[in-house]
């Protein structure tokens, strides 16, 4: 039995894997009628059936099992021999990143601009976008993202960095307060600016959590841009990751307080990736320089 259209196979793989037409069929960027008529062909084809539909989910035959990690091999081994006789100069096509608000305004212009001037044939289109985004339906390849793996997750997270929080103000905040910081208790005089999900975040070498020391904080908001902009109009002591203050703090804008006390901070900045599998050549180029990247930003 002779196959030359290589699609099948991916067909065949990713309903496999995602064990749903519908996300193998948004995975792979067709219709999931046309999917359907993919495996059928590959099925007659080979003369087995290999999936097992269901109004609920789709599992595999017998016969499917058997050959799955065999297809797997070939498709990896057949991604990576093409691979071999592409150059990198002259990798084309669209990388599809997801990441929220802050980090798409601090840091993504600087960065994207210096991969495109190493890649000028890779275009980029950015969801930037405070709610978790599913890779999968929505055809993302990667996502930068700032919290702990779940459990139960099937994506690959890969660490890039921590998520260093600091104590900052603006000048004008700190120039007209009437309670000086001299030490950690002192925060209770004062308004404190943060996500809801920082309160449980200890200060090393004390027994104090944030939440003992926000008797003040006024605002609630899910927007670090926000927040960090009410800091700069003076609104006053803020909890903001390192990366996203740093220039701020470069022009005075913004002044870090306490600096003696750190902020145990469980987050970290995560790189997103739906599997390692049939990774095109153009994302693992951009993986590879986002993890070198990402060493600059504390």
């Amino acid at each position: 039995m002779k196959i030359q259209d290589l699609s099948l196979w991916e067909a065949f793989y990713w309903v496999a894997k995602d064990e749903s037409f519908t996300k193998a069929a948004s995975r792979l960027r067709i219709g999931t009628p046309f999917l359907s008529k993919k495996i059928a062909k590959l099925e007659e084809s080979l003369g087995m059936r290999l999936l097992l539909r269901s109004t609920r989910k789709v599992s595999l035959t017998g016969e499917g099992k058997s050959i799955l990690s065999q297809v797997e091999s070939f498709l990896e081994d057949y991604r990576s021999f093409e691979d071999r006789f592409q150059s990198e100069s002259e990798i084309s096509g669209t990388i599809r990143l997801t990441c929220t608000n802050g980090l798409a305004n601090r840091i993504l212009p600087r960065l994207i601009l210096e991969f495109c001037e190493l890649y000028p044939k890779i275009k980029f289109e950015i969801d930037a976008s405070d709610k978790m985004v599913n890779l999968i339906e929505s055809q993302m390849d990667l996502a930068i993202r700032i919290q702990p793996p779940p459990d139960n997750s099937e994506l690959i997270y890969k660490p890039l960095g921590p998520n260093d929080l600091i104590f900052c103000a603006s000048p004008s905040y700190l120039s007209r307060t009437k309670h000086p910081l001299k030490r950690i208790e002192d925060l209770s005089l004062h308004p404190l600016i943060m996500f809801g999900v920082y309160e449980n975040c200890a200060i090393k070498g004390c027994n104090l959590k944030l939440k003992n020391l926000s008797q003040s904080r006024r605002i609630e908001a899910n927007s670090g841009t926000f927040l960090t902009e009410f800091a700069l109009c003076g609104g006053g002591i803020a909890v903001r990751s390192k990366w996203d203050v740093r220039n701020h703090l470069a022009k005075g804008e913004l002044k870090q307080v306490l600096q003696k006390h750190q902020i145990v901070n469980p987050q970290s900045i995560y790189v997103v990736i739906p599997g390692r599998r049939l990774m095109t050549l153009k994302v693992r180029i951009f993986l590879k320089f986002l993890e070198e990247s990402a060493k600059s930003w504390s």
